[in-house]
C-alpha cells in the first residue's frame, strides 16, 4: 500500500515538471520560501531568551555530514554516542535518548518505545533534506510535552517555494559523494516545481556504508589500542568458526545502507491560506551492532550474529495554516499526522544455531493546534497537542539449519499495548521597554498507559495488565536584559530562564522484557512514574556587528530518575532466563540528581572573507546517594571545537579541530549507561583530531568539493560508544544544481 501511495505521489508530482509552459510576457520571477510547520518563535534569533542553537543547512552541506546524528557535531552544545555505525544517539545537557525529545517538522517522533539508553532514530531523518536544525537547551516541556528534560533537536526540513506566476518553475539539485574510511557512496536527487500556487518538492537519497576502519595511529593522550574486533565469525561445514581479520583496524560488521524518500506539497488558494501535504520514509538494510559482535567470553565471541533488522519510518502529516492581520488570532495552524515505526533485532550466540528475532511495530496518530496573537510590544501563542501510540511486539526463534521456527519470549508485553497523551499550552512574551523582555508560560497534560501481558509460557506474571493515569504541568519563566536596546548592535544581552521538564513513563519503561547483561534480567514494574527536571540558566551575550560571544551557565534537578536497580520477581531475586540463572532488576524511580554545566559559542567575521567560530561545553552529573554522591551516567566529557572559513570567489574552504577531554573510569556509573566495558582500563582518553574541507563552484551550477577527516589519521572513541571513530577520511562530493 505505501507503495503505491509514493508512487502516485510521484506520478502527481512529476506531472508539473513536464507539465509547464514558458513565456515571455511573464515578469522577473521571485520566489518566496514559506514555513508553515513550526512557531516562528521557536528558532533561535539575538532576542531569544530560553538558550538554544541552531545548524543551517549550509553548514551541513559544507561539512558534508554522512548523517543527521554527524550533521549535530557541528555544535558543541549536542554530544552523540554510536553503539555501531548506524548510530546516533544524542545526548543535550547530560539527557539523551527518550529525555530528549526530536521532533520534526512539528512532529514529536518519541514514541512508546523509545528507550533511556542509547537510541538511532535520528539517523532516519536525510540530511540531505534539512533546512535547520534548532537546539532548545535544558527543560522544554512548556511547549514541547513528554520527554524534552534535557532540551528538544528541532529539525525542519526543505521549505515550500512559491512564485508570482501560474507557470510552473522548477529547480533540481543532483549530488554523489565518497568517503574512504568506509568506502561509502551516497546519492542524492531533489527536484522542485512550484508556481503562484502549488509547491512540489521531492527528494531521494541512497547510501552505502561499508565496514569502517579505525585510526591507526596511536592517540597522544593514550598509547594503548582501543578495543578492536580482531576476528570475524564464518559458518564453516555447518558450524561458527573464527576467522582472524587480516586487517586489525577494520571495524569489520559495521556496514549498512539506507534509503530515504521525501515528499512536500503545499497549496496556496490565496495570500492567508496554505495547506501542507509531508511525507518522509526511510529503510534500512541490516545494522550489525558492532559493540555485541565485539564482546568476547571467556576467549570466545558471545555472539555470531547480532543486528537491527530494516529500520523503517514512515511520516504523514497535514499543516493548514491562516494568516490574518486583522484577526484576533493572525496566525493559526492546525495539524494530523500519522507514522509507521518498524524496529527488529536479532541475535544468535556463539555455535548456537538458534537465531532470536524480536519485531516491534509501532503506530502513532497525532492532532496539534495553535493560534498567536501579536499586539504592540507582547505576543501570546495558545495550543494543544495529542498523540495515540499503539504497539504490537512479536518474537520467534529460527533454528538456521533445519528452518524450524517457535515461540520466543517478546521483548514487550505481547498483548495489547496504548500509550495516549496529550495537553494544552500557552507562552506569553512582553517587550516591558526597550531594554527589557520577559517570557512566561505552562502547560497541562494528561497521559494513559494500558498494557496487557498475555505470556503465559516464559513467565507467570502476578499481574495481567499494566495501566497509568498521569496528570503532567511543566511551566517557564524569563527575562533578558539589553544594555543598549534590542536590535541594537554593540551591547551586551543578560537573560535568566528557569524551566520544567517532564517524562511520563511508557512501555519501555514499564513493561519491558530484556537480557541487559548475561545473568541480568529486566521485569515489568508498573509502580513507577513520572520523571522531572528542573533547569535554571543564567546567559551573558556580547553582541557586535560582526562578532556574537554566547554564554551559559546552568543547574538542572532531576527527580523521581528512573532506573534499573535489583528487583524481586514473585519473591525471587534471581530466575532461569534462556538457560541462565539471572539476577531480577526493574525500572524504579529511585534518583535524585544534579547536573550542573556551562557552554561557550563564538562567532567572529574577522574579514569579509574570514569567519571564525569555537565552542567549549563543559557538563558535571551527580547522584544524590544517602549523605554521598555517586556519578550520574550519560554525562559526556569536555567539548571544544573551532572552525575557519574562507571565501574568496568561486572558492571555500573549512578548517576544523574537534576536541574532547579524558573521561576517567572513576566518573563513570558502572553497570549503567557509559559502558565502561568498551573503554579502556582508565576509562575514555582524551582525543583531537583536525580536518579540512574545501569547496569549488565551476560553470554551468556544478560544485565540487573535497575534504580530509582526522588527517594524522589518530585512533580514538567516543566516550560511552562501542565502536571507534573513522580514521583518515578522504571525502570528495559533486553537486548540480539547476
Amino acid at each position: 500500500m505505501k507503495t503505491i501511495f509514493v508512487g502516485a505521489i510521484l506520478l502527481f508530482s512529476s506531472h508539473g515538471l513536464w507539465g509547464q509552459e514558458k513565456s515571455d510576457s511573464i515578469p522577473k520571477l521571485t520566489i518566496q520560501e514559506v514555513e508553515i510547520s513550526t512557531h516562528s518563535f521557536l528558532k533561535r534569533n539575538t532576542t531569544s531568551i530560553q538558550p538554544m542553537q541552531s545548524i543551517s543547512a549550509k553548514k551541513i552541506e559544507m561539512a558534508m555530514s554522512a548523517t543527521t546524528a554527524d550533521a549535530l557535531l557541528l555544535n558543541t552544545n549536542a554530544f552523540i554516542q554510536k553503539s555501531q555505525q548506524g548510530g546516533g544517539s544524542v545526548t543535550l545537557r547530560g539527557f539523551e535518548a527518550s529525555r530528549v525529545l526530536l521532533y520534526v517538522d512539528g512532529v514529536r517522533l518519541n514514541n512508546l518505545i523509545y528507550r533511556s539508553g542509547h537510541l538511532q532514530n535520528i539517523i532516519t531523518l536525510d540530511p540531505f533534506v534539512l533546512h535547520e536544525v534548532n537546539l532548545h537547551l535544558g527543560a522544554s516541556s512548556n511547549l514541547f510535552g513528554s520527554d524534552a528534560l534535557g532540551g528538544v533537536v528541532s529539525v525542519t526540513t526543505l521549505l515550500p517555494k512559491f512564485s508570482n506566476n501560474n507557470s510552473f518553475t522548477w529547480k533540481g539539485k543532483i549530488s554523489t559523494s565518497y568517503q574512504s574510511a568506509n568506502r561509502s557512496t551516497q546519492n542524492h536527487v531533489q527536484i522542485s516545481q512550484f508556481n503562484k500556487k502549488w509547491s512540489f518538492n521531492t527528494a531521494f537519497s541512497w547510501s552505502d556504508f561499508n565496514d569502517l576502519v579505525s585510526g591507526k595511529r596511536a592517540n597522544p593522550f593514550y598509547q594503548g589500542t582501543y578495543q578492536l574486533r580482531p576476528f570475524t565469525i564464518s559458518r564453516i561445514q555447518g558450524r561458527d568458526s573464527i576467522v582472524p581479520n587480516a586487517n586489525p583496524f577494520l571495524q569489520s560488521g559495521s556496514g549498512y545502507t539506507q534509503f530515504d524518500f521525501f515528499e512536500k506539497i503545499a497549496f496556496r488558494p490565496h495570500e492567508k491560506v496554505v495547506h501542507q501535504a509531508n511525507i518522509q520514509f526511510s529503510t534500512s538494510s541490516n545494522v550489525p551492532r558492532y559493540d555485541r559482535l565485539s564482546e568476547v567470553i571467556q576467549g570466545k565471541p558471545r555472539f555470531s550474529e547480532w543486528y537491527y533488522g530494516p529500520q523503517k519510518r514512515f511520516l504523514l502529516a497535514y499543516d493548514r495554516v491562516r494568516k490574518n492581520e486583522s484577526a484576533f488570532f493572525q496566525t493559526t495552524l492546525v495539524g494530523l499526522n500519522f507514522q509507521h515505526v518498524e524496529e527488529s533485532r536479532f541475535q544468535r550466540r556463539f555455535q548456537s544455531d538458534n537465531l532470536d528475532r524480536r519485531n516491534e511495530n509501532v503506530q502513532v496518530w497525532g492532532t496539534k493546534a495553535w493560534a498567536e496573537r501579536k499586539v504592540g510590544n507582547r505576543s501570546l501563542v495558545v495550543g494543544g497537542d495529542a498523540y495515540f501510540n499503539f504497539l504490537e511486539s512479536t518474537a520467534d526463534r529460527t533454528n538456521i539449519v533445519s528452518g524450524l521456527k517457535k515461540s520466543l519470549d517478546t521483548r514487550y508485553p505481547n498483548g495489547r499495548n496504548s500509550m495516549h497523551h496529550g495537553g494544552i499550552y500557552f507562552e506569553n512574551k512582553k517587550e516591558v521597554n526597550p531594554k527589557i523582555q520577559t517570557q512566561w508560560g505552562g502547560r497541562l497534560g494528561y497521559s494513559y498507559l494500558s498494557s496487557e501481558l498475555n505470556d503465559s509460557i516464559f513467565f507467570q506474571f502476578p499481574f495481567s495488565q499494566i495501566k497509568q493515569n498521569n496528570f503532567t504541568y511543566a511551566g517557564n519563566m524569563g527575562i533578558a536584559y539589553f544594555s543598549k536596546g534590542m536590535n541594537e548592535s554593540h551591547q551586551w544581552k543578560f537573560t535568566f530562564f528557569s524551566s520544567t521538564g517532564f517524562r511520563t513513563p511508557n512501555i519501555d519503561d514499564l513493561g519491558k522484557i530484556f537480557e541487559s547483561a548475561q545473568g541480568k534480567i529486566i521485569v515489568p514494574n508498573e509502580a513507577i512514574k513520572p520523571e522531572k527536571t528542573w533547569t535554571n540558566d543564567f546567559g551573558f551575550t556580547k553582541l557586535c556587528e560582526n562578532l556574537v560571544w554566547e554564554n551559559h551557565v546552568y543547574s538542572t534537578l532531576f527527580f523521581d530518575a528512573i532506573v534499573t536497580s535489583p528487583f524481586q520477581y514473585q519473591g525471587q531475586d534471581s530466575i532461569w532466563y534462556d538457560g541462565v540463572f539471572s539476577a531480577v532488576y526493574a525500572n524504579q524511580n529511585q534518583r535524585r540528581a544534579l547536573v550542573l554545566g556551562g557552554n561557550s559559542q563564538l562567532s567572529w567575521k574577522c574579514t569579509s572573507r574570514l569567519t571564525w567560530n569555537a565552542g567549549v561545553n563543559y557538563t558535571r552529573g551527580r547522584i544524590f546517594s544517602g549523605d554521598s554522591t555517586i556519578p550520574l551516567d550519560h554525562i559526556p566529557p569536555l567539548q571544544f571545537s573551532s572552525d575557519v572559513n574562507y571565501h574568496l570567489g568561486k572558492f571555500s574552504c573549512l578548517g576544523q579541530l574537534l576536541f574532547q577531554g579524558k573521561k576517567g573510569i572513576q566518573d563513570y556509573l558502572l553497570n549503567a549507561e557509559d559502558n565502561e566495558q568498551y573503554a579502556t582500563e582508565i576509562g575514555m582518553p582524551a582525543w583531537m583530531i583536525f580536518n579540512l574541507k574545501c569547496r569549488y563552484s565551476l560553470p554551468k551550477s556544478i560544485a565540487i568539493q573535497a575534504g580530509i577527516e582526522n588527517i594524522f589519521d589518530t585512533q580514538y572513541r567516543v566516550f560511552a560508544s562501542g565502536i571507534n571513530g573513522p580514521g583518515r577520511n578522504f571525502q570528495f562530493s559533486l553537486r548540480k544544481t539547476f
